[in-house]
């Protein structure tokens, strides 16, 4: 098993303050330590560098990137940048097209108001062009694994298009009544757990993580 402290870096969606989905990490995992970080009205490049820090001040720990919608975006890149393991929930893997109705003034659930820009828009698809050219980042490739989950009634993104570029989910989940908020993240608990020991079952034979998403009769 992997005796690595746990940290898990929760990415929030747009307009979303992260609080209920970190909360609910918290109380399923007591003894990691969980960040949350904030994406809306801020710079693309501050998120990033944001998440990179996160992980650098804990070098030591075993890091799991969880984002949600605009969240998700950002998980898939960090975690590829820091080899890390991911879970992304209803991902927007091209934000800069799917929140160009939210460009101006928006807010936040408890009122406090931030400002989406063209310009945050077009920097989030200049970072994607940049990394698919220098490191790759829908290959086929084991490592760093993640998992990927959907609300079957979300009624902001088509998910086609999010699996047509992650085809290589180490999980692959689609929850049937589950709408873009996805607001009771309990089901990915067995897939964090999974993901925590992922690499040491490739390091040592002996070990193998079950795929708790998985029929074993398949």
């Amino acid at each position: 098993m992997n005796e690595k402290k746990l940290l898990l870096i929760n990415i929030a969606g747009f307009a979303s303050d992260g609080k209920n989905k970190s909360g609910q990490l918290k109380k399923m995992f007591p003894d990691a330590k969980v960040v949350n970080i904030i994406t809306s009205g801020i710079d693309p490049d501050e998120v990033i560098v944001k998440i990179l820090t996160e992980k650098a001040t804990d070098r030591d720990s075993f890091a799991i990137i969880i984002g949600s919608s605009l969240g998700g975006y950002y998980a898939h890149l960090a975690s590829i940048k820091l080899d890390c393991p991911s879970v992304l929930i209803n991902p927007s893997m091209k934000p800069w097209e799917t929140l160009q109705d939210k460009v101006g003034i928006n807010s936040f659930f408890n009122g406090d108001t931030f400002k989406l820009t063209k310009r945050h828009l077009s920097r989030m698809e200049e970072i994607v062009n940049l990394m698919e050219k220098t490191v790759g980042l829908y290959d086929e490739i084991d490592d760093p694994p993640y998992a990927l989950f959907t609300g079957s009634m979300d009624e902001r993104l088509d998910h086609a298009v999010t699996r047509s570029l992650l085809q290589f989910p180490n999980i692959d989940c689609t929850v049937a009544g589950y709408d873009h908020m996805f607001e009771d993240i309990s089901i990915i608990k067995s897939a964090i757990e999974f993901l925590e020991n992922y690499k040491v079952a490739i390091e040592d034979d002996s070990f193998s993580p079950h795929d708790p998403f998985r029929d074993d009769e398949d």
